[in-house]
């Protein structure tokens, strides 16, 4: 028989299965799901340094970075104020830094959306 229920790490920090479900839509859901996911992260980043940290962790700037070159305007907006707010201290600069947003939000203003 097997494990039913969450597991442990999420016991201890509920908000990590939000996390992950919006990051879940973002990297597999449609367009206006992925928008809607971007701006669910917005709110959790905004809310609180510890959840922008998670989104972090749990891989979410990868695929909010993918929504900004690839979304609608409204998704990238909320992709883009997204990833702003995660931007808190020097560890979650270098980690987007590395995800190389710089030449992603370079392209944008070159192509000129």
């Amino acid at each position: 028989m097997g494990y039913l229920g969450l597991p442990p790490i999420a016991s201890n920090e509920p908000i990590l299965c939000l996390v992950w479900e919006q990051i879940a839509n973002l990297s597999s859901g449609r367009l206006q799901e992925r928008s809607d996911a971007a701006a669910s992260l917005v709110l959790l980043a905004r809310d609180n340094d510890r959840y922008g940290k998670l989104i972090i962790e749990e891989g979410g700037v990868p695929p909010l970075l993918e929504l900004v070159k690839e979304g609608r305007p409204e998704g990238q907006e909320n992709a883009a104020r997204a990833i702003g707010l995660l931007d808190r201290d020097k560890e979650s600069v270098e980690h987007i830094i590395n995800a190389e947003v710089g030449a992603i939000f370079a392209k944008i203003l070159k192509d000129g959306h």
